[in-house]
């Protein structure tokens, strides 16, 4: 399995993070539908502050 890259919506982010605080989010890949051939989606979120 590769890992790739995805982001979190910004509304997945606590209120009153500025640029260079630390983060942590939730990551969970999610297969929707096994029959589609398609690798799992990333989800993002929610995050916190570290």
């Amino acid at each position: 399995m590769s890992l790739k890259t995805a982001g979190a919506d910004i509304d997945r982010f606590p209120n009153g993070i500025k640029a260079g605080d630390a983060v942590i989010c939730k990551v969970r890949q999610v297969e929707k539908n096994n029959l589609d051939g398609l690798e799992p989606e990333s989800e993002v979120g929610p995050c916190q502050l570290a």
